[in-house]
């Protein structure tokens, strides 16, 4: 691949999972998997103790976007495949990320950890909903109720920070609604949340745009 925005392409691995699934082709499957696999075996090292890096050509900062991605398409790979160690692997990543990326106390998701080990606490709508997708995700395939609570709270903040009289801030998303459509997907497809009925009111208005 020429992109050299790990992002990017873990979003193609999530894309292709989900033509695999929608198509019965497992060409798509197993591109995804090539797309995963190389990403996890050249982009994850133990710098900074861990955590895949957010670009290929210069490996200057750690995000809470490649790494939370990443452990969606694992544990997608995971439902398809039934092979162990993509959980292995989300999990691991989860933790790095989750750790030192994740405010238990508010549901925040902060940036990423630059090379030197400074915190960018930037938060953005599309990190916290790749948050939550991450959590649902290992919550459904482990069972632990960790992941579960960390998704009730990302959501609560999606409700108390994001959102204003049942709508995601204009300010809160990209110009094309994109990255509010993230958190929203997540929220709104995993009903294992519990959600409160101003959460329901924000995902059916958006779901009928």
């Amino acid at each position: 691949e020429s992109d050299v925005r790990n992002d990017t392409l873990l979003w193609w691995s999530i894309v292709c999972m989900r033509a695999s699934r929608i198509t019965n082709d497992n060409s798509y499957l197993a591109e995804a998997q090539r797309i995963y696999d190389r990403l996890w075996s050249t982009q994850v090292d133990n710098s900074l103790d861990g955590g895949m890096w957010r670009r290929s050509d210069k490996r200057t900062t750690k995000g809470a976007d490649v790494n939370f991605a990443a452990v969606v398409a694992a544990l997608n790979l995971y439902a398809s495949t039934k092979e162990l160690k993509y959980v292995l692997q989300g999990r691991k990543l989860y933790q790095w990320a989750s750790e030192r990326l994740f405010d238990p106390a508010t549901g925040a998701v902060h940036g990423g950890l630059s090379a030197d080990g400074s915190l960018d606490g930037t938060e953005s709508i599309d990190c916290l909903g790749l948050f939550l997708g991450a959590s649902l995700r290992l919550y459904r395939a482990t069972g632990s109720r960790v992941y579960l609570a960390n998704a009730q709270k990302a959501a609560d903040r999606l409700v108390g920070v994001y959102s204003e009289r049942g709508l995601l801030k204009p300010s809160a998303c990209s110009p094309d609604g994109g990255h509010g459509g993230i958190a929203v997907r997540y929220v709104f497809r995993d009903p294992v949340i519990d959600l409160d009925a101003y959460i329901r009111d924000i995902c059916e208005l958006l779901a009928e745009r």
